[in-house]
């Protein structure tokens, strides 16, 4: 099935965001008719002037590559959500999941990440089985900060405190008991947690 003969500025920005993101450069408006077989390019010409009154990109009438997009029209980056995090007994690890979150932006996908919580451990902190607990890295985290440690390659969501040379991982539940460990890496800070309300 070939392509539609005609386009909408969605089309157009997200054709021009897959350009800017897979080759690092902007097609000429003859590629891009090409691209969605237009015939003329007299209806691309009217959605390039609709996305640069609204901001998404701008145009150098001297360039034949002088499409350029703004800071509105670059692609948006969702934070990778690398796998699954215990707030209950640690468990062995699960596979990563691959995918991406759309969480805000205020957060940087170089600096934070996520994980799907699995357990009730942190429940009186609000921290439900299946949230999404968004996690800036960093490799220490303060006293009574919740936070991911991995133990024995396994990933822990806790509350933590440094006692000596030890660290003890409490757990936000009546029902279970801190517990102490003498080798674990701090791998990042909690910073958001994300609940679908949708059943």
């Amino acid at each position: 099935m070939g392509r539609p003969a005609t386009i909408t500025e969605e089309m157009l920005l997200r054709y021009l965001q897959q350009c800017a993101t897979e080759s690092g450069r902007m097609p000429t408006q003859r590629e891009i008719a090409e691209h969605f077989r237009l015939r003329t390019t007299s209806s691309l010409r009217v959605l390039l002037d609709r996305l640069e009154q609204q901001g998404f990109l701008t145009r150098d009438p001297l360039r034949a590559r002088g499409i350029r997009l703004t800071q509105m029209g670059q692609p948006r980056r969702g934070l990778p959500v690398v796998g699954f995090v215990q707030a209950g007994p640690l468990t062995e690890a699960e596979e990563v999941v691959a995918g991406y979150l759309e969480a805000g932006e205020d957060f940087d996908p170089e600096r934070h990440f996520c994980l799907i919580v699995r357990g009730d451990s942190m429940i009186d902190a609000h921290i439900a089985d299946g949230d999404v607990a968004v996690i800036r890295r960093q490799p220490t985290c303060e006293n009574g900060q919740i936070a991911v440690a991995l133990v024995n390659h396994e990933a822990t969501l806790k509350r933590v405190f440094k006692e000596r040379r030890q660290l003890r991982l409490e757990p936000a539940n009546r029902r279970l008991k801190p517990f102490t460990v003498t080798d674990a890496t701090i791998c990042g800070v909690l910073v958001r947690v994300i609940r679908d309300y949708r059943v």
